[in-house]
């Protein structure tokens, strides 16, 4: 599992170039960089989401929130189309009912304590290159 982690991660956010359609899907995404091409290429595999579907944007230049980027990490080990059961035991700034609640549940499971010395995720604070770390490691260490 190790392997497939790494080659799925390293090639969902090393992946460039993209057969673009007709249609280009975020308004704030440009289209003749190489991040526009990669964005549009991981929506169109279902690995990303916008932050509104109407108008659809991306908001490219934003840093990703703590939940953003667990449902990223999970979906690098699982594939896009995977959805997590609902975990018991989320910590108690996690609304149950939060959009992000399975995917913070899956991807702390079992390494929640190590993670969290107080006992929060935090989910809206933007993820520090620690945060994304600690959580590729839990995942890998499974």
């Amino acid at each position: 599992m190790t392997t497939r982690m790494a080659v799925i991660l390293t090639s969902v956010l090393l992946m460039g170039g993209c057969n673009v359609g007709e249609t280009w899907h975020f308004n704030d995404v440009p289209q003749d960089s190489n991040t526009g091409q990669a964005i549009e290429n991981l929506w169109q595999r279902g690995w990303v989401a916008g932050v509104s579907e109407e108008p659809p944007l991306f908001e490219p230049n934003r840093a990703m929130s703590r939940a953003e980027i667990s449902v990223l990490l999970v979906q690098a080990e699982e594939g896009p189309k995977f959805t997590p059961p609902m975990r018991s035991g989320l910590p108690s700034d996690v609304d149950i009912n939060a959009w992000y609640a399975s995917w913070v549940g899956y991807s702390l499971w079992g390494g929640l304590q190590d993670l969290m010395p107080d006992g929060l995720f935090h989910p809206d604070d933007a993820a520090t290159r620690s945060d994304v770390a600690s959580l590729v490691h839990l995942l890998l260490s499974r």
